[in-house]
């Protein structure tokens, strides 16, 4: 048994989500002790014991990030939050433990880096600045502002995991890359192509989507913008996971930001995605631009009806293209972090 602290982010539940079935698998065997912020501490307190901590929060705007507002609320609670996140490291002096794991979580990345414990960092971030992307060159200036931004959150890390829905040629040598992390819940699902749409939304910043929706001879079933409602050919519903999965694994379409967990069970179910990325947030546009090139589906940072109607029309395709994609479990993971751990044993 190994002594682990973990870090999970709070923007918003990806991180958690991926974050489950490892801390679950690890929980059989080791000693956790789980930091965690903002809506990853709301939801992981109804199944472990945890420390909340504080994170840097985005601010959007309109479905974009907005970076000087974003700046300046960093800049302001920046004390605070540093204040606030000691707790980590008095907890590592005091326990001691054999390792770190973050999921791209800065404050357990860097007391870990100042008290030497050993770290293993996981995200998606590190498939974007450790592999060869292929980018259009206007998007220079955005990968090398992500690239220092990533560099801040997570100056070191002994080990890098990083999971991806594109495989390409690694460029940091302490770099593993393993499929989209999948819960088990999704890992059950049978899926079938059903008659509505998923839509999630993480911001609700997006003024477009609402009305364009409104305007498609189609039903949405809509995540992520307030509580129980019908409004005509959209079912508005407050964030349930039973219900989640199964209206995901019916859907015969996913409409969505490019946030990395969800576009990685959609493809796993054999969804074709929508990625409205959320504009300013290079991350996204990278997901989503992959998406569009291996012919998932279509990448947009402003929705049209238009846009929507052709994406629809071109389902079948996109399902096609789809097919090719090799679905894995976490195994992978699952064997690479064991193999980290048993050399600490």
């Amino acid at each position: 048994m190994v002594k682990i602290f973990y870090g999970v982010n709070g923007q918003g539940l990806g991180h958690t989500m991926r974050s489950m079935p490892i801390l679950e698998h690890l929980s059989k065997k080791h000693d956790l002790r789980i930091f965690a912020s903002g809506r990853a501490g709301k939801y992981l307190k109804k199944y472990y014991n945890i420390h909340h901590i504080n994170h840097y929060k985005i601010v959007y705007v309109n479905n974009k990030v907005s970076s000087i507002l974003t700046f300046l609320r960093g800049f302001v609670h920046s004390p605070i939050l540093w204040i606030y996140n000691t707790k980590v490291g008095f907890y590592m002096i005091k326990d001691r433990p054999s390792l770190a794991i973050s999921d791209f979580e800065p404050a357990t990345v860097w007391w870990a880096n100042i008290l030497g414990v050993p770290l293993v960092n996981i995200d998606n971030q590190h498939t974007i600045v450790g592999t060869e992307i292929d980018l259009p060159k206007k998007e220079k200036r955005s990968y090398l502002f992500l690239k220092a931004v990533i560099k801040f959150l997570v100056p070191h890390a002994d080990r890098y995991i990083s999971t991806t829905f594109f495989f390409n040629k690694k460029t940091k040598k302490n770099l593993d890359l393993v499929p989209p992390i999948l819960r088990k819940e999704i890992l059950e699902l049978k899926p079938k192509n059903g008659n509505h749409i998923l839509v999630y939304q993480t911001s609700r910043s997006n003024k477009r989507l609402i009305p364009t929706l409104k305007g498609i001879d189609e039903k949405f079933i809509v995540y992520g913008l307030g509580k129980d409602r019908i409004d005509g050919n959209i079912e508005f519903k407050r964030r349930n996971e039973l219900s989640f999965y199964n209206d995901l694994s019916s859907c015969k379409a996913v409409i969505t930001n490019g946030g990395f967990t969800l576009i990685g069970e959609a493809l796993y179910l054999g969804k074709p995605v929508f990625s409205n990325v959320i504009g300013g947030q290079f991350e996204q546009i990278v997901n989503g631009y992959y998406i569009d090139k291996l012919g998932y589906g279509i990448m947009r940072i402003r929705i049209s009806k238009k846009e929507v109607e052709n994406f629809i029309n071109n389902l079948e395709v996109y399902r096609k293209n789809i097919r090719l994609y090799k679905k894995e479990d976490n195994t992978l993971l699952f064997n690479i972090i064991d193999e980290i751990i048993s050399k600490l044993e």
